[in-house]
């Protein structure tokens, strides 16, 4: 196709001071500074992510590439992958960390307190990851049974299909998270489920190959009871 001159006077350059003014914009109207820079800068979704990828000294991360790489969903599990937006790859001794918003601060504080291993971040279209995240729910099938074998025996031996959609659909916030948890488990290939009541809340831990690793901590005292007694 061919561009013309129309099209490439209407493309505006990206530097550092109309980025600061995409970003205040974008929390103005309450968008993405991707999706303010695209209806604005004249370039299409792949010259933009290649200009804002050189702009903030990130590599860019293409839709092919993605498939082409390993998910660490045993690293980083598919739903926590979405929560944040960002997802874990292995590439041979490598981890690469695709994320759609480079903009959030809390998305770097979570990332590192969440990896104890060098990460090396990628730059990724918000598309192209959403597009990701639906290819891989397609390929992937909920647990049969998955809990340790000391609490198999409290649990009906039919386990109920899980997916995402029905995890959402739950009826409860236990239910949910219970489902939930289940659900990750499996899909990281955890050998055992640790639920531990803290101090007004519940943590949750999952062994993988042999190493018990925090998942995270649902804060409520009645919700951490609740869960615990479901399994006693």
């Amino acid at each position: 196709m061919i561009e013309t001159a129309t099209q490439s006077e209407n493309k505006q350059s990206i530097d550092i001071n109309r980025l600061a003014s995409a970003r205040q914009k974008a929390i103005e109207q309450g968008i993405s500074v991707i999706q303010l820079l695209e209806e604005t800068s004249g370039y299409t979704s792949a010259e933009l992510i290649q200009q804002l990828g050189q702009l903030l000294h990130m590599p860019v991360m293409e839709m092919k590439t993605m498939h082409a790489l390993t998910p660490a969903f045993d690293r980083l599990s598919f739903s926590e992958a979405i929560m944040h937006e960002c997802a874990l790859f292995r590439r041979e001794k490598e981890y690469l960390l695709a994320v759609s918003n480079p903009f959030s601060s809390k998305l770097r504080a979570w990332a590192e307190e969440r990896f104890d291993m060098a990460v090396e971040w990628y730059l990724v279209h918000p598309a192209d990851l959403t597009a990701f995240f639906a290819q891989q729910e397609k390929t992937m099938r909920a647990m049969d049974q998955v809990l340790p074998s000391t609490e198999l025996d409290k649990i009906q031996s039919g386990i109920e299909d899980l997916s995402l959609k029905s995890i959402n659909e739950g009826t409860s916030q236990v239910v949910r998270l219970v489902h939930s948890t289940l659900y990750d488990a499996h899909k990281s290939q955890a050998s055992d489920i640790h639920l531990e009541m803290t101090t007004g809340a519940l943590s949750i831990k999952y062994r993988i190959d042999g190493v018990l690793s925090s998942i995270g901590v649902m804060q409520g005292a009645d919700l951490a009871e609740q869960v615990i007694t479901g399994y006693c």
